[in-house]
């Protein structure tokens, strides 16, 4: 209804359906799922100050271990999605792993549990084992040579 008079309208008690301004309604909304928490530490002081349920929604490949931990001990903890699950092009060597002054040309952002093509890479083996999917998984780091040492960005993974 996009007549002037419909916005004047009264509403009937028999509508089901409840008119509000947008300063209204934004001011009653309190979500019940608070996300986007990337340390494991501000868990239970977010709960605590909000008594929500607390997601978390961009988690580092690092922390899965203390991330599923307060997933299986808090209660108001519902879970942790990861960032991200599929690889993508943009953001360019995002999550990539260097040794030394190495400059690798990235074409994507090298931070998903799958790679560009679908297949797992190790931070989703090693969800699988955190997650009890499975026992035992083995992972390969190439070699680095004497003296220099590999520098692994937030979103990545040691190569």
């Amino acid at each position: 209804m996009s007549d002037e008079n419909s916005k004047n309208r009264p509403i009937e008690p028999k509508n089901t359906i409840v008119a509000y301004t947008q300063k209204e309604a934004c001011a009653s909304l309190r979500p019940n799922v608070v996300g986007d928490l990337d340390d494991v530490r501000n868990l239970q002081r977010a709960h605590t100050a909000a008594s929500r349920i607390i997601v978390g929604t961009e988690s580092y490949p690092s922390g899965t271990a203390d991330y599923w931990r307060a997933v299986e001990k808090d209660p108001w903890v519902l879970g942790d999605f990861v960032w991200t699950g599929m690889d993508y092009i943009g953001e360019a060597g995002l999550g990539a792993a260097r040794v030394g002054n190495e400059r690798n040309i990235y074409f994507d952002a090298y931070c998903g549990d799958l790679d560009i093509c679908g297949f797992k890479k190790a931070p989703s083996y090693y969800r699988d084992v955190v997650w009890g999917r499975s026992e035992l998984e083995m992972f390969m780091h190439r070699p680095i040579p004497p003296g220099q040492r590999e520098s692994v960005a937030g979103w990545g993974w040691p190569d």
